[in-house]
């Protein structure tokens, strides 16, 4: 059981500037194993790789899915590499 005042509501969000989001595609790309380069901006034009916002799951153009497991490993080994988490 939860006790206690629950949490006001958030009215401000600030999201990240762009320069910190495109170092940290490039630190991604230059820490992740080659096959994952351009993970990060998958659906892009220069990404390998498309995100299905429905299954929630990201495929290889032309083919392969990746499992939740594969990407959730990588994910966070590379961003441990960068010092991210």
């Amino acid at each position: 059981m939860i006790t206690g005042k629950p949490l006001p509501p958030v009215t401000e969000v600030t999201p990240p500037d762009t320069q910190r989001l495109d170092e940290l595609v490039a630190q991604w790309d230059a820490n992740c194993p080659q096959f994952y380069k351009g993970l990060l901006i998958a659906g892009s034009v220069d990404s390998r790789f498309i995100y299905d916002k429905a299954t929630m799951t990201y495929s290889v153009r032309g083919g392969r899915k990746l499992t939740r497991a594969e990407v959730k490993k990588v994910y966070g080994d590379t961003m441990t590499k960068i010092g991210v988490r």
